[in-house]
């Protein structure tokens, strides 16, 4: 920090993890903040600058507007540092990945970081492992979910949200049409709260929860109520009683049901390209 003193405007990356540098050196590198102005990478992980740290930096945010990539993992803020670090996040519009892996935030801290996502839409990657909020910190996210449409990778391993929170959380998923990681384990969650994931995330993430948590009877229900949808819209295309289900052939209906559940998207012609009945 003493080197950085000095205005160094062509600093992009800085990586500081694993050095302990605590409060001291958390305050130190938050005064030299300002001197890089193009800063877009930060690794602070692992050096136990606690609340009064995260508070100190989270001041100087608005010194570093390029900022792209933040992890302040495993460093000991609790709910006072994320609630500082989530008073910071208004100025950081740009941040595309955040990881405050093993702070122990809490629900409460949840409760503030879910406030201030909005304010990061083009979040790609957020990582809260290890953080132990509860049901009421899961809720909140999922709302804040609803306008980070860009994400495609979700750590909640090792909370406590469990099953009532996962009926809040996922019906946010809806929304993340780039979602690609969801890793939902240790989190005290049954098959009920698995399913409720299953039922709303995208398919290929879907069908990665139905395997880990052994709910493939999940899986099934929503590929065939997929499935009906769209023989709905086949019969009814073709002028026939949307009822008379029984007007499409078996064969018909079984491409339909493994495109669904091999996630290939939308329901090109050639699978519906079959003779009249």
């Amino acid at each position: 920090a003493e080197y950085m003193g000095g205005r160094v405007p062509q600093l992009q990356v800085l990586d500081l993890s694993a050095n302990e540098f605590a409060l001291k050196g958390a305050c130190a590198l938050a005064d030299a903040l300002p001197s890089l102005p193009a800063l877009h990478t930060l690794h602070l992980e692992y050096n136990s600058i606690g609340a009064d740290g995260a508070r100190a930096l989270a001041a100087h945010f608005a010194a570093i507007p390029q900022l792209r990539t933040l992890n302040i993992g495993d460093n000991d803020i609790g709910i006072e540092g994320a609630r500082a670090l989530a008073a910071g996040l208004v100025f950081t519009l740009r941040l595309e990945h955040l990881s405050l892996e093993s702070n122990i935030i809490s629900t409460d801290g949840a409760l503030a970081l879910a406030a201030a996502l909005p304010s990061t839409p083009r979040l790609r990657s957020l990582n809260l492992f290890a953080n132990f909020f509860g049901p009421a910190g899961a809720a909140a996210l999922g709302r804040a979910l609803l306008h980070l449409q860009q994400l495609n990778t979700l750590v909640l391993y090792a909370n406590r949200f469990g099953d009532d929170g996962a009926r809040e959380l996922a019906p946010a998923l809806r929304a993340l049409s780039e979602l690609q990681v969801l890793d939902i384990g240790d989190t005290d969650i049954t098959g009920a709260g698995a399913a409720a994931f299953v039922h709303t995330a995208p398919m290929h993430v879907a069908r990665a929860i139905a395997d880990q948590f052994n709910v493939a009877d999940a899986l099934a229900a929503r590929c065939a109520a997929r499935c009906v949808a769209v023989t709905l819209v086949v019969v009814h295309s073709r002028g026939a009683q949307v009822s008379s289900l029984g007007l499409l052939s078996r064969s018909l209906l079984q491409r339909l049901v493994e495109w669904i559940i091999h996630g290939h998207g939308a329901v090109p012609e050639s699978i519906l390209a079959v003779p009249e009945p």
